[in-house]
């Protein structure tokens, strides 16, 4: 569950993850079981709102943009955060999604 409003519910290609953000900037990861889903761990993603979420076609990396100026990076088959985060925005980052280019996982936003 979430305290605030859910802005983005992505479901992963081939990996089973359920990924759900909300407006007060956490991202939380769930996997899909035979039967329902289990809870395995949430960010603080973004000190704002998060506007935009992008998937790769393979369902290992997820991206997140935000309202705080920022892109950041998950590993979803590791539920770890990729250790680089963007921030050259000059201004929010909003709903036109950031995209992975499926061959090469290259993000942009």
């Amino acid at each position: 569950m979430h305290r605030d409003t859910l802005s983005f519910v992505t479901v992963t290609p081939h990996t089973d993850f359920l990924i759900t953000t909300s407006v007060d900037g956490v991202v939380k990861f769930w996997k899909k079981q035979a039967v329902g889903i289990e809870f395995v761990k949430q960010y603080r993603g973004h000190l704002g709102p998060v506007t935009g979420v992008a998937v790769s076609a393979d369902g290992s990396i997820f991206v997140s943009a935000s309202s705080d100026k920022t892109v950041k990076v998950f590993d979803v088959t590791n539920f770890g955060k990729v250790p680089h985060m963007f921030t050259s925005h000059h201004r929010s980052v909003q709903h036109d999604n950031p995209a992975i280019r499926s061959k090469s996982n290259c993000i942009s936003s």
